[in-house]
């Protein structure tokens, strides 16, 4: 990801940490750009924790924890992150919504763009939102902005759903996370209303890792990531 521009478009407002955080570190360290979108905050389908504290909790108390969590991840990280403040727990696909993330892909003019994998029944706004950022990089590339845009094809990649096995997702592409493990956990800390997501990825990363250490047989890898390239390698040889 050397010098790479990477786009990331999730659903709530941890979905890139915990799916691609040693990604977005990795690029950073390669000398890349990061730009996370978060197209909710998460306030009504992610945040069950916060509305078990009391009657007084409201969606923008939520919400402001939440965003004010992922701020301060994407800090660590060395991320941009901006908040589109959609409505989650059903997210809705809209023309509106489209065009405004569209005009967000125009601007940032992403070489790799990230986003979420086309089914997961355990968080359905998840589906809606891959979707959703698909529909709009379509009409950045090759839609009715094309006449205005310079934007040249990035690649494209989904990270893994929760459930992986469930989903029947099948990873093609590993990133190697292993010397910004520590800076992963480090943004991973910040996660106070989801503590649950720790030991989660830390596990997930840590077989992802031994995966491609079997297959590489390099016994330096410990952690990796792993996501499913939509766009097809192109190249003069195999290898």
């Amino acid at each position: 990801m050397k010098q790479e521009r990477l786009m990331i478009i999730g659903c709530h407002a941890l979905d890139y940490l915990s799916k691609s955080g040693g990604a977005i570190a990795q690029c950073m360290k390669n000398g890349g750009t990061v730009k996370v979108v978060c197209l909710t905050c998460g306030e009504r389908g992610e945040a069950n924790a916060i509305w078990k504290e009391g009657d007084r909790v409201t969606e923008a108390y939520v919400r402001e924890r939440k965003r004010s969590e992922a701020q301060r991840a994407a800090s660590i990280l060395g991320a941009d992150i901006e908040f589109m403040d959609f409505r989650d727990h059903c997210l809705e696909m809209t023309q509106d919504k489209v065009m405004a993330i569209s005009e967000l892909i125009r601007e940032f003019a992403p070489t790799v763009f990230l986003t979420h994998f086309m089914t997961d029944q355990a968080n359905p706004d998840h589906m809606v939102a891959g979707r959703m950022a698909l529909y709009a990089l379509a009409c950045v590339c090759e839609g009715e902005l094309y006449q205005e845009s310079q934007l040249t094809r990035p690649q494209i990649f989904l990270f893994e759903p929760a459930k992986p096995d469930m989903e029947k997702f099948n990873p093609d592409t590993y990133i190697d996370i292993t010397e910004v493990m520590d800076q992963k956990k480090q943004a991973m800390a910040c996660v106070e209303t989801q503590k649950y997501l720790i030991p989660v990825c830390e596990e997930r990363d840590t077989y992802r890792g031994t995966l491609i250490r079997l297959l590489t047989g390099n016994r330096e890898i410990q952690y990796a990531e792993g996501f499913l390239r939509v766009t097809p390698y192109i190249g003069k040889s195999l290898s």
